[in-house]
């Protein structure tokens, strides 16, 4: 009798706002990172989705609805509110409405939050960061 392989069970993952424009402003590492993921296993929050086309507004934004529309959207709803009114108080360092909702999302879908911008998220309980140095899907 055969085993079955033990492949590693690769996490979904939500992207940030930083990793989004990086793509978009030519970032080529993060661009292979997010092209070489499952489209199925990326996320994106509706306050990114925000964050984003607020961010850049001189590239073009063709490309940037492109991008955005092969990534599936989480909408913001009264349960990730309620996550995030909670870490916003639970949080020792000041934690911004945005980047509380973003965190309430994904520990709420369980997915690994694929961002750049550690300092803001470090440290917030049962947010898993995604490391794509260490994890290769």
């Amino acid at each position: 009798m055969t085993r079955p392989s033990k492949k590693p069970i690769r996490p979904d993952i939500l992207i940030d706002s930083d990793i989004l424009i990086q793509t978009i402003i030519g970032d080529q590492s993060i661009k292979e990172q997010i092209n070489s993921i499952d489209p199925n296993r990326l996320f994106i929050s509706k306050v990114t989705v925000i964050e984003f086309f607020f961010s850049i507004n001189s590239h073009s934004t063709k490309e940037m609805e492109s991008l955005v529309k092969r990534i599936t959207i989480i909408p913001l709803s009264e349960l990730v509110g309620e996550v995030a009114l909670y870490l916003v108080k639970s949080y020792p360092k000041r934690l911004r409405a945005a980047e509380s909702m973003i965190a309430a999302i994904a520990r709420l879908y369980n997915l690994q939050h694929y961002t750049n911008n550690l300092p803001d998220f470090t440290g917030i309980a049962g947010l898993n960061l995604y490391k794509p140095a260490i994890f290769k899907p």
